[in-house]
Parts: structure tokens; sequence; C-alpha cells
């Protein structure tokens, strides 16, 4: 059976602009134009947010002390009327939110469930596949499912979905209206359509009972599924069981009578003298089947012919609580088909289920023993020592998977507070026993903070905490998930609880009810899970992820409002549970609007509040953004015990998920230990790293040094002085004579002298500056930053480590610059080679440091 429900919660509503746009009024009917084409803009009535002024200190204070004193008693509290979270203010006053709703289940096994919605799209196209066909229909087909909407509005009750669809067919035909040719070819598509929707099958609205509903259509497809080759083996067996005891009755002396002969051979009965034919019939030489045994098979053959009648003929028995049976407008008989129903008293729910339960597998021991030993005198196994005892003491924990599967289930409805404040024990007990016993519990509206805080008893924790039962915990707003979790319940060999979050439809709320409940699921009041014991691991066992954004304490969306000047500003806010609180009309004292000039500091957003350490919350009051009747955009504070429920449902939201793995505490902390052992060893690294590099640099430098003194020292020796030596050698020796001394230079004169006492070391300077450009090859990082500048000038070894490929294949700038770029700083310039290159004076500058 497939399933094509898609669940969206909270904003794939279906809103009164595409309502609009199809020609809908407000009233429910329909215009007279035909519907412009569907758009899904965001209204442009945005809330406004208002300004004023500061008001004085004074006035401040005054207020403030009345504000906190509101904020610590949670007294003297009050919501304006019309009062919305400003996160569903877009939603309000609308009609036909539903989109999962109404809800189509096929009666037969393997049909679908989807949405009224998805059905007719699916069958549009199967009637008109291609794009041209059905154009005013298609236009139309929206129309068409408001239509079937306004036949159900008022009804908590299935229908027969073909009946509804066929009759807003013909109302669809009715009011558009449309003449000529143009209207013969739209009812002809009609026509086509009501041919491709299926003839069984229910149309279920929103309302409480859509969950007994649902889970009815899916008894009675498990059963169906089930029960197949259950029936066929057991005929097989009841055939093959007369077969042995018709040839035990051929034993007997008694069949071969004339009468018997007669009976058996009539046909020809002018060919035979059966007087004769008896007594020359031989009798006696086979062995007789103990009598026993005979026996044994006929009580079998006995109890699989009943079990045609019987066992075949029930799908369920249903224990309902004595509260729910009093207000839930349900035709039971009906709704479970070839159910027993019976009403528990008061505080029995749990205690009666068990007490059915065993009741009904007993007899169903009796039959499963039946069958199987059949199988064993049809291959002619049975040992009574052995399986005489076995059978003896066979009960339900004996059954197999399959034969279990097959058995008609006993079904508990209740209410949760019924359970929790009167039966906590039995409904324990009937866990902790194992008994398969599939619970549909409903939680119905929300428990206000006024009477003092409490933490809340989770049903749905409770019984994860028995470990062996499957748990689903949803909104009735999620058929999807209904469906998905009922079909694994049911197919569980172990207690399943259901429980459900579903309106009554009298909560005293602002917004519809499947807006309300949809709300209750985004604020965390009721997030939904599923734990299913037979996944193994623990961790596989849990599972949040059908709640909205379930990594995120709140699921954050975005608010668009008006300034003052009409300018459009955006707001990330989280979707709090105190945000589903304004809508119930419970919470309203919990709640006091803070006019626009006290809006200070001291106001914090409520989920920024929650995230506060204990040392800064003295003066801080926090706030929800709402929308009044005027779609004024205003600060709601909260009171200290909504603030409390707050943190106890966001308590409740860490717990599931942690057990579902996400934000794991032992996560984390092994998650922060990994990484500061990474970031230890990495520090590490790079020490040993930078310790190594500057060894080796501290070598190269050394070494290049001894080669620097071994070049120059080369330099000298290569110089030719033999010219100097002849000029001293060819100058006259002037006589010896006292010369008086000469008086002291001026500074002019020694200025001019200066440079004649430097021209020696500007000559060494020049010598040295002439060498060519090299690098210290061993210590280069092929970073390729110089082979980039020039490939000819540089290139690379056979280690991939740069050395001078030709110093004339570039500029002395290109040497500086690569000089500059390295990294390690072992390219050295040298002296330029073309002393006329422009800027060379810069450039000579620039390269002293590297040489």
């Amino acid at each position: 059976m497939k399933n094509n429900q898609q669940d969206n919660l909270l904003l794939d509503l279906f809103t009164e602009e595409a309502a609009e746009q199809m020609g809908i009024r407000k009233g429910g009917g329909l215009t007279a134009e035909r519907p412009a084409e569907l758009t899904f803009a965001k209204p442009s009535d945005l809330p406004v947010r208002p300004s004023a002024e500061l008001a004085t200190d004074e006035e401040q204070r005054a207020y403030w002390r009345t504000l906190r004193a509101f904020f610590r008693s949670g007294k003297g509290g009050e919501l304006p009327a019309h009062c919305y979270p400003a996160l569903l203010a877009p939603y309000r006053n609308r009609p036909h939110m539903e989109r999962n709703f109404p809800l189509w289940m096929e009666e037969e096994a393997g049909g679908q469930v989807m949405s009224l919605h998805e059905l007719l799209m699916e069958r549009i196209a199967r009637s008109a596949p291609t794009e041209g066909e059905a154009k005013i229909l298609k236009d139309n087909l929206l129309r068409l499912e408001v239509i079937v909407r306004e036949k159900m509005q008022f009804a908590d009750d299935a229908y027969q979905g073909f009946a509804v669809i066929d009759d807003a067919l013909d109302t669809l035909i009715a009011r558009l209206n449309i003449g000529g040719a143009e209207g013969e070819t739209f009812a002809n598509d009609v026509n086509n359509l009501r041919k491709h929707i299926p003839r069984q099958g229910l149309l279920v609205p929103f309302s409480p009972n859509a969950p007994f509903y649902l889970l009815g259509a899916l008894v009675r497809e498990h059963l169906t599924c089930k029960r197949k080759d259950l029936q066929a083996k057991t005929r097989r067996l009841t055939a093959h069981l007369k077969d042995i005891l018709a040839v035990e009755e051929d034993k007997k002396p008694e069949s071969h009578s004339p009468e018997k002969l007669h009976g058996a051979l009539d046909f020809a009965e002018s060919f035979f003298n059966f007087e004769e034919l008896s007594s020359v019939i031989p009798t006696g030489g086979a062995a007789i089947m103990p009598e026993e045994r005979q026996h044994r098979i006929e009580k079998i053959v006995a109890l699989l012919e009943d079990t045609e009648a019987d066992f075949f003929q029930k799908n369920a028995c249903l224990i309902l609580g004595e509260e729910l049976a009093a207000n839930a407008k349900v035709d039971w008989e009906n709704t479970f088909e070839k159910c027993a129903v019976l009403v528990a008293p008061p505080g029995q729910d749990s205690r009666l289920a068990m007490d059915v339960f065993d009741k009904k597998m007993a007899e169903y021991a009796e039959l499963f023993a039946a069958i199987r030993t059949a199988e064993l005198e049809v291959d002619n196994k049975y040992v009574q020592e052995i399986h005489g005892d076995f059978f003896a003491h066979f009960d339900w924990r004996s059954f197999t998977a399959e034969e279990m599967a097959v058995c008609p289930p006993v079904l508990l409805f209740a209410k949760d507070n019924c359970l929790m404040e009167s039966e906590l024990n039995d409904f324990s007990q009937l866990l902790s026993s194992n008994r398969p016993v599939k619970m549909l519990v409903l939680k119905q509206g929300v428990r206000s903070s006024s009477g003092g805080f409490a933490y809340r008893q989770e049903l749905g924790a409770m019984a994860v905490a028995h470990r062996n039962a499957y748990v689903l915990q949803s909104a009735s707003v999620a058929p999807g998930k209904l469906v998905e979790g009922y079909r694994e319940g049911l197919a569980s060999n172990a207690p399943a609880l259901f429980h459900i979050f579903s309106p009554t439809g009298s909560e005293q709320t602002l917004s519809g009810p499947n807006l309300w409940t949809s709300a209750a699921v985004e604020g965390r009041e009721f997030p939904g899970f599923v734990y299913n014991h037979e996944l193994g691991a623990w961790g596989s066992r849990f599972n949040i992820l059908h709640n909205p954004q379930p990594e995120d304490d709140w699921p954050q969306h975005r608010l668009t409002f008006q300034n003052e000047n009409g300018d459009e500003i955006s707001l990330d806010l989280p979707f709090t549970f105190a945000d589903f609180a304004v809508q119930d009309g419970h919470f309203a004292g919990q709640f006091h609007l803070v006019p626009p000039p006290f809006w200070t500091d001291d106001l914090v957003p409520l989920g920024d509040y929650l995230k506060l350490p204990q040392e800064e919350l003295y003066a801080k009051v926090p706030y929800i953004w709402v929308v009044d009747a005027k779609s004024s955009l205003q600060k709601a504070a909260v009171a200290w015990p909504l603030v409390l429920t707050c943190q106890e449902r966001l308590d409740f939201w860490h717990f599931l998920q942690e057990n579902a793995g996400i934000k794991s505490y032992h996560v984390e902390q092994a998650t922060e230990r990994l990484r500061l052992e990474m970031e230890a060893a990495t520090a590490q690294k790079t020490a040993q790293l930078e310790a190594a590099h500057a060894a080796a640099l501290e070598k190269a430098k050394e070494e290049e040094g001894r080669a620097a003194m071994e070049r120059l020292a080369a330099f000298f020796l290569d110089l030719d002085t033999s010219e100097l030596v002849a000029s001293s050698l060819s100058a006259p020796a002037k006589p010896s004579k006292t010369v008086a001394p000469k008086p002291a230079p001026s500074e002019s004169a020694a200025e001019a002298e200066a440079p004649k006492a430097a021209q020696p070391k500007q000559e060494t300077d020049e010598i040295l500056m002439s060498s060519e450009p090299w690098i210290d090859t061993p210590l280069c990082t092929s970073c390729n930053d110089c082979i980039n500048l020039n490939k000819r000038m540089f290139g690379y070894n056979e280690n991939k480590q740069a050395f001078i490929a030709d110093p004339k294949a570039g500029t002395f700038r290109e040497l500086v610059l690569a000089a500059e770029k390295c990294p390690v700083s072992i390219i050295h310039p040298g002296a330029p080679l073309n002393p006329n290159e422009p800027g060379i004076e810069e450039l000579v500058k620039r390269a002293e440091k590297f040489n």
C-alpha cells in the first residue's frame, strides 16, 4: 500500500489568497468570475511596528515596578481580544487552510492513502495526460476541491468518497454554467475524470475522530493482507486430514457392505451385482489407525472448519474508555467492522484490555495448536509423548510472528488524562507484560500553568521507559506520519502506543483546530517521535526527524513587517511554547502588552532570555511579538510561570534530542576531546617543523657565509698585482731632507681628501657587487614564485629545487623581485650585469639585504 501523503505542519497551508483568486467569497460561496492564475504571494497587509518617544525616567520607574510585579507573580496580566502570535498573523481569519485533509483512503488491500488534493491531481493526470487536454477542468481543480470541502465542512464522520466527489463534479458544472461547444467539451472532460475516481474509498475530514477512522481502515488492510496465506493453509490441511480419515474409513468391514458399494458406484448399477461384489472383496490386512489419533484428527478438522465461520470473520476487539465513549461522536460498529466493542468501567481501561486479550489469545492458541498438529499429522510426525506435552502448555507467548500477525488485535482507545490520573499502575503492567495490545490514546487540550508549575508526566516517555513497546507520538494534522506509525505498530509483536494530539473542537483558541494543532507541534508543546524497539541498537530506535527543524531548540521563521515609514523589515524569530500559548484563552492572564514608550533594553526576546545566565536575569523581562486587532506589532511580556513552562517544554525536547542522537552530550564531549587532541598534535608538529626549519636555515646561512668568504678570497687571489708592484719600483727616490711640518688642512681640504681616502673601499664594494647571482638551492621550498616570474632565468633541478639557469635571460629587476618574493629568502641577486638598466640605483639598494 503506497502512501503519497506529504506532511507540512505550519507553512504548507491553503491560504485565503489562493481561495480569493479562485473566486471564493469570505462566506464560502463562489463568484461568477473565472479564477485568475493561482499565485501564493505573501499578503500585502503586513503588520506595522509603532514608534513612540520613550517615557520619562520617573514614568519608566513607576511602570517597570508594576511590570516586574506582574512578571514574577503572573497576576494582573491580560491579553486583549484578537491578539495573535506574530508569526501566525498571515493566517489569521483565512479559511480552507488544511492541505492534508480531507484524506482519501482507498478501501482495499494495497490501496492508497493521500489527500484529496493529491487524489484529484493524480486522477486528472490519468484522464487528461497531455498539456492541452481538459484545460478548463484543470484550471478549476482547486475550485472543485473547495466544493468538496463545503460539502464536508460540518462533518465529523468519514464519507463514501466517490459519492461526495461525484456530487461536487455536478455542482461544479452547474456553478460554472459554461454553454455552447466549450461547455459540452467541459462536461465530457468532467465525466472522463469521474470514470477515473475510485469507487471504493473514504473521505475523512480533519476532526477529532480522524485518528480513529484512519486506524480502522489500516486494521482491515493489515488483517486482509496477513490472513490470505493462513486461510489457504487451513483449507489445505482440512482437505488432507479428511483424506486421511476417508482412507481409514475404507479399512472398516462395513465399508464393503452392498449399501456402501451401491452408494459409491450407483452410476454402474446396471453392470454390477453389489451383493456378489461385497462377498468377494477381501477384508483385513491393513493396519487400523489408533482410536486416539482418529479422535484427535476429527477434533482438528471440526476446529479448522469452524475457523472459516469464526476466526476469519473477526477484525478486532475494541475496548473504549468511558470518557471517550461518552464524548466521541463515532459509529464504532461501522467504523470498525466485525469488531466486538466493549466500554470499560471507570479506571479499568488497561485492566479490561488485559483480561480480554488473555481470553482471546487462549482461543487463538487452540487454533494455532490445531494447525501445527495438523501439519504434523499430515506428515505423520506427531509423537504424543513430545508434542502432547508441548501443546498442553501452548499459549500466545509461543506464537510465531506470522501467527501473531493474523490474530484480530485487541485495541484500547482512551484519553491520556484518564490513564495518567487513575490507572497508571495498570497501564505500566500492561506494557511490562508484553501483551501486544494496540493503544490509541488521545491528548486533547493543554494544561495552563495557572495552577502552579510542575514537570509534566509524559505518557510516551513512560512507555519508552519500559523499553519493549512500539511508541508513536504525533499530531492528527500529520496523517502521513499516522499511516506510517500505525502500520509499524500493528505489525509489531509487542505492545504499541499511539499517542495522538488531536483537537476536540471546543478549545478556546483564536485559530482553527488545524492551525492550533500545527502550532502545538511547532512550539514543542507536543513534539513527535517514534520509538521502535525492534530496530536493535538504542540510537537507531529513536526518531524525531519529522519535527520542524529538529536540530534547533525552537523552529525559526521569518517575520516581515513595516515600520511607521512603510519600509519592510524582516526578523528571524523562534516559535516558542509561549507563541503557541497566545492562541489559547487559558493562558491569556500570562501575558501583558507593553506600550511602546516603555520598550527599553530590559525587555528581552523570550528565546534569548531562556539562554541567559542567572546573574544577568535580575532586571530582565522576556517578551514575544504579537499582532493586535489593528495589525499593529506589539511586545507581550511573558509571566514567570509561563517562562517555567517554556523551560520545561524545552527540557523535554532536549531529552528527545539526546535520545535521538541530536546534540548528544557524550558525542559533543568526545568531539571536543578529539578537537583538543588534534589541536595539540598540530601545535606540536608545527613547533617541530619550525624548529627544524630554523635549524636548517641557520646551517644554510653558516655554509653560505663560508662559501661567500671563499669566493671573496678567490677573487682577491685572482687579481693582477704586477702593475701595482712595477709602479712602486719605478718611482724615483726623493732625497731625504727635513721638511717643515705642514699646517693643518682646512675643513674644505679635509673634505676634498676624504673621497680619496675612501676610494679603496669603494673599489672593494664594486668588486663584491659584481659577483653573479646565486640561490641556496638545498633550501628551496618549490613555491614556484621565481619560476612564474621568469622561466628562462630560473629553473628546477631533478629535486624540483630552484637554481639560476641563465642570469642573462632576464633583468636585474626580476632578480630583485624574485629575492623579495622568496618565502625563505634564499635568492641572492648579486651585482647588476647592465649598469644602465632603468632604476638601477634603487634596485641595488633593495638587493643589498639579500646579498
